[in-house]
C-alpha cells in the first residue's frame, strides 16, 4: 500500500476513525465519573539506629502489624486488602519512615495510618530486647544529644564487661501522627489527549483492516486485472448533479459532464480498425450505475453533433422513460413481439439529436424476445438511421439478457460502481462475455476515486483520444 491508498482509506473510512477516537475519550470520561474518590493520610515514624530503618519500614507495611490493625479497628476487609492500602517508605536518607494509607473513606484512612503505626511500634519493642549497660553519665549525655523533636533518654553506645563496643538499643517512636486526609487528584484531564491518540491509532488500524477485508473494487490495477481490459472512464461522485442526467443547462459544466464527454470521445476516436457504433452498457449486478452511464454517454455523443439513439433493453425493470419524461406505454418489448413497428416507439427527447427507444411494458420472457431474430433486425435498422446506438441492458450475472445482446453489439462497456461492485462479480461478468466472443471495450468506473480517474486518463491517452475533443465542453 502506498500513501494514496492510505489517503483513500482515510477519505472513505473516516467514520470508523472518528467513532473510535470519540469512544476512547468517552471511556476515559465515563471511567472518571464512576471512579470512587480516594483519600490519603500519612504518619512519620522515627527509627534508631539507621541500620534498622529498612527492616522496620517493611514491618509497618504488613504481617502482624496489619493483623492487629484489622482486629483493633474491626475493618470489613481481608489482610491482603488492607496491606494493599498501606505504603511505607524511608524519607530520603534519614531515620524517618513515612507510612501512607489510601482509602475511599477519609476518616478510615486516618485511623488506619495511626493504628498501623502504633501497632508497628509496639511490635518493634516486643521484638527488641535491651542488652546494653550504660552509666548514669552516659544516660545524661544521651539525653543531651537527643535528636531534634525526640524527647526522653536516647540510645547510646554500650560496652560489655570486657570493654567491647556493642550495638545501641533500637528505638522506634511516632514522630508525626496521621495528617488530615486529603483527596488524591485524578489524571482524567491529562488522560484525555492520550485516549484521543490511542483511539485515533486504533481507528486507523480498524479502517485499514476493514478496507483489506472489503471485497469490492477500489484499486485500478485490480479492476484491469479482473476484467482483462482497461479502465476507459472514471465518473466521479458529483453532489451537484440534479438526478441522473449530467447535461441539463444547470450542470453541463460539472466534473461528471466533462468525464462523460471524455468517455464519448473515447468511443469516437479509439485506436482500432473501426470505432463501435452500437455499444452495449451492462453491469455485473443491479444498482451499479448502468443507466446513468449509458444515458449521459448518449447525451455527450449527441452534444458532439451526432444523431444518437438510446435503447433501453432492460425489459424487466425499465427506468429511462421516466428519467427522460417520455411515455413507456409502448416500446422495445412490443417491437420484438411483432406488435408495433420500430419507428412507432422512437421517442424524441428534450435534448437535440437524442432519440429514446423505451423498454415498453414489462415482458414475461425478456431473454426469449432479445434472443429472437427481431432483435438483430431492429438493431440493424437503428444502425442504418443513427450515427450511434447506445444500449442499456439488464445486469449480466442475474439474467442472460446482456449476454444475448453483447453478441449483436460492436462492443461492450462494463460499468462498475466504486466500492459497490464485488471483485468476483466483475471477474465472472468479464469471463461470460469472453466466452461468447464479445468485444469488451473497457471498464467504466462510477463514483470513482482520484487514483482510478488518473489511470482512466492514462488509458484514454493510450487510445489516442484527441485532447481537445476529450475536454470539449
Amino acid at each position: 500500500m502506498d500513501i494514496q491508498d492510505y489517503l483513500r482509506i482515510l477519505r472513505t473510512r473516516w467514520p470508523i476513525v472518528i467513532t473510535t477516537t470519540v469512544l476512547a475519550v468517552l471511556v476515559v470520561l465515563a471511567s472518571a465519573m464512576v471512579t470512587t474518590n480516594m483519600y490519603q493520610s500519612s504518619t512519620r515514624v522515627f527509627v534508631y539506629p539507621q541500620s534498622r530503618v529498612a527492616s522496620y519500614a517493611q514491618l509497618l507495611n504488613g504481617g502482624v502489624a496489619v493483623e492487629r490493625t484489622l482486629e483493633r479497628l474491626n475493618l470489613p476487609m481481608s489482610k491482603t486488602e488492607l496491606s494493599s492500602k498501606i505504603t511505607s517508605r524511608i524519607v530520603g536518607g534519614t531515620m524517618l519512615v513515612r507510612v501512607t494509607v489510601e482509602d475511599t473513606d477519609p476518616d478510615r484512612a486516618q485511623a488506619i495510618a495511626n493504628t498501623v503505626s502504633e501497632e508497628g511500634i509496639a511490635l518493634a519493642r516486643e521484638l527488641e530486647k535491651p542488652d546494653i549497660t550504660t552509666s548514669p553519665q552516659q544516660d545524661t549525655d544521651s539525653e543531651a544529644s537527643a535528636p531534634l523533636g525526640v524527647s526522653g533518654p536516647q540510645p547510646t553506645l554500650g560496652f560489655d564487661a570486657s570493654g567491647t563496643l556493642i550495638e545501641p538499643t533500637p528505638r522506634v517512636t511516632l514522630e508525626t501522627p496521621a495528617t488530615a486526609p486529603t483527596k488524591i487528584p485524578t489524571d482524567t484531564i491529562a488522560n484525555i489527549p492520550l485516549a484521543a491518540v490511542v483511539g485515533l491509532l486504533l481507528g486507523l488500524a480498524l479502517a485499514v483492516l476493514r478496507d483489506r477485508m472489503d471485497k469490492t473494487i477500489k484499486d485500478s490495477s485490480a479492476i484491469e486485472g479482473l476484467a482483462g481490459t482497461d479502465v476507459v472512464g472514471a465518473i466521479p461522485s458529483d453532489s451537484e448533479l440534479d438526478g441522473i442526467v449530467a447535461f441539463t443547462q444547470a450542470n453541463s459544466n460539472s466534473e461528471s459532464a466533462q468525464e462523460y464527454r471524455r468517455l464519448s470521445a473515447n468511443l469516437q476516436y479509439r485506436k482500432s480498425e473501426s470505432h463501435p457504433r452500437v455499444t452495449l452498457f451492462t453491469t455485473p449486478r443491479s444498482n451499479e450505475g448502468r443507466d446513468s452511464t449509458a444515458a449521459n454517454t448518449a447525451l455527450a455523443l449527441a452534444e458532439a453533433g451526432h444523431n444518437v439513439c438510446l435503447v433501453e433493453a432492460d425489459l424487466r425493470s425499465p427506468t429511462l422513460a421516466r428519467i427522460f419524461a417520455v411515455s413507456n406505454d409502448v416500446g422495445l418489448s412490443d417491437v420484438l413481439a411483432g406488435q408495433i413497428p420500430l419507428d412507432a416507439v422512437q421517442k424524441t427527447t428534450e435534448f437535440e439529436r437524442l432519440t429514446l427507444v423505451p423498454a415498453g411494458p414489462v415482458a414475461s420472457n425478456p431473454s426469449h424476445l432479445l434472443g429472437s431474430p427481431a432483435t438483430r433486425t431492429a438493431l440493424d435498422t437503428l444502425r442504418a438511421h443513427f450515427d450511434y446506438v447506445v444500449i442499456s441492458a439488464a445486469p449480466q450475472l442475474p439474467v442472460a439478457d446482456a449476454t444475448v445482446l453483447s453478441a449483436l453489439a460492436d462492443g461492450v462497456l462494463i460499468v462498475v460502481s466504486y466500492g459497490v461492485t464485488r471483485r468476483d462479480d466483475l471477474a465472472r461478468a468479464s469471463a461470460y462475455l469472453r466466452t461468447i466472443g464479445a468485444t469488451i471495450l473497457g471498464v467504466v468506473v462510477a463514483a470513482a476515486s482520484e487514483k482510478v480517474d488518473a489511470i482512466a486518463a492514462e488509458n484514454r491517452d493510450n487510445h489516442n483520444v484527441p485532447a481537445d475533443l476529450a475536454s470539449r465542453s
